[in-house]
């Protein structure tokens, strides 16, 4: 909460929802999709007081709904952006369960 401050950032562009077990839910205005990403990485990842000996690495991912991404039954649901489904009309295949580049992230972001 501190850096969002930094950042001269309110609710409306980024809010914490809810903690659910080991995850944190954000709604982030579409707009700061990419900085609310690298910035939360970074504050979750290299925090200096929380973990100083554990190498950590987050995983986010970006929906309109909770459940995970499925082309059929969730076409607006949770997209893993280190481990990108296929997404065919809106991503590479070369893509496919790799780590997606900030380009591709607002390529998912424009499909949500």
């Amino acid at each position: 909460m501190a850096r969002m401050k930094e950042m001269g950032w309110d609710f409306r562009i980024m809010r914490l929802m809810v903690p659910i077990h080991d995850e944190l839910v954000f709604s982030v205005h579409h707009r700061h999709v990419l900085e609310a990403m690298h910035m939360l990485g970074d504050c979750m990842n290299n925090h200096p007081d929380l973990f100083k000996s554990c190498k950590l690495d987050s995983s986010p991912a970006i929906g309109v709904t909770f459940e995970p991404y499925d082309p059929k039954k969730a076409p607006g649901g949770q997209i893993e952006l280190y481990e990108a489904p296929k997404l065919p009309g809106v991503l590479p295949e070369d893509t496919e369960g790799k780590r997606l580049s900030d380009d591709h992230v607002l390529a998912v972001v424009d499909y949500l």
